[in-house]
């Protein structure tokens, strides 16, 4: 038979489990389906904000933290006003919708390497055929330029002799995972494909710096497949995490 103490502390314990319970609840409360339906509408209605190449971090987080507005205000915000406010966030925490390089990093061209910052609409670049492993003549479509951007940095990889300074987001072929894959997903280890005229090999992604410095970064997009091109040596996609 238990003592009059220990019930008294089955009774304590139970009450503070009972009372975290609750706090735990309280904190991650259900989203009912109507709150569910109205946070897809927001995030279907700012779906396609871009400023000068920027877009929301997180659409569904964004509608998550304007329902709770629209419920301080006991109103529904209208489609303008929900456009307005996605801007304004855009503006002030945008990221960039693609992966990009710096200024100095030397995209491989029918003439050789050019600065990516001195290519232009209509220029002809370099693309791989990865299955036939042969170089192909492409041609430049769209130039983004975005300021304030953190890059990082892949040192003693570029068969150029530079380091590669590009930012977290931007696909490079990953000869292990038969895709591509942002480098900053990428394990030391990763094997990427290495252009050096008409061959290629591979070289292991070493070591990346993710926060080497901020600043200007160039992205280009191309008119035709495969969508990529060849930055100091090495094979990286067009496009950033939109692809």
């Amino acid at each position: 038979m238990k003592s009059y103490l220990q019930i008294l502390i089955l009774i304590f314990v139970s009450l503070l489990f009972l009372g975290t319970a609750s706090k735990v609840g309280a904190a991650n409360p259900p989203v009912s389906t109507r709150d569910s339906s109205r946070i897809e509408k927001i995030a279907s209605i700012v779906e396609d904000i871009e400023i000068n190449g920027l877009v929301l971090p997180d659409r569904r987080q964004f509608a998550i933290e304007t329902l709770s507005m629209e419920k301080s205000a006991g109103t529904k915000f209208g489609h303008d006003e929900i456009r307005r406010l996605a801007s304004e966030e855009t503006r002030l925490r945008g990221v960039s919708k693609y992966g990009c390089f710096t200024s100095a990093m030397r995209v491989l061209t029918p003439k050789g390497y050019v600065a990516i910052a001195s290519i232009g609409n209509g220029d002809e670049i370099i693309s791989w055929d990865i299955d036939r492993k042969r170089q192909i003549i492409n041609r430049v479509k769209s130039i983004q330029i975005i300021q304030n951007r953190i890059f990082g940095r892949l040192c003693n990889l570029s068969p150029t002799g530079k380091a590669i300074e590009t930012t977290s987001d931007h696909p490079f072929y990953s000869a292990d995972a038969k895709n591509y894959v942002a480098i900053g997903d990428m394990a030391p280890t990763d094997r990427l494909i290495k252009v050096d005229g008409c061959e290629a090999s591979l070289v292991f992604r070493g070591a990346f710096d993710l926060s080497a410095g901020t600043g200007t970064v160039f992205h280009i997009g191309l008119e035709l497949p495969p969508n990529n091109f060849i930055v100091e040596g090495i094979l990286v996609h067009n496009k950033g995490t939109s692809m």
